[in-house]
């Protein structure tokens, strides 16, 4: 679920900030998605992850825990039905409010951007 990575730097190899805040929809984060009351991996052991998963469920963000499971911000985007036959899902919005990266607070800056898309090929076990 979700190998695919994204990152996007400037010239000269600066990282432009990127946060998943605001991503997903608030009714899909305050009501559609919940985790179960134990997020151990007592719990998520009971059920088979998808084999094309190379993360269980409870360990997808190592760096935020709430962001885990079934309320993973890219989880709800990517179970969120489009509407029209053609559709665009938000992966991420630039991060204006970094303190680490004054220069992005107005958005992107004139100059030449590198997007860099790590594919993770699906390996069937």
């Amino acid at each position: 679920m979700f190998n695919d990575t994204f990152s996007m730097t400037s010239a000269p190899n600066t990282l432009v900030p990127f946060t998943y805040s605001g991503v997903a929809w608030d009714v899909d984060v305050g009501r559609k998605f919940a985790n179960p009351p134990d997020m151990s991996n007592n719990t998520w052991g009971k059920y088979e992850k998808p084999a094309a998963w190379s993360k269980q469920a409870n360990m997808l963000d190592p760096n935020n825990t709430s962001n885990n499971g079934l309320t993973n911000v890219d989880f709800m985007v990517w179970m969120r039905t489009a509407a029209l036959p053609n559709f665009r899902k938000l992966y991420r919005r630039l991060d204006r409010g970094n303190v680490n990266y004054p220069a992005y607070s107005n958005g992107l800056p004139a100059g030449t951007y590198q997007l860099q898309i790590d594919y993770s090929k699906w390996k069937n076990k």
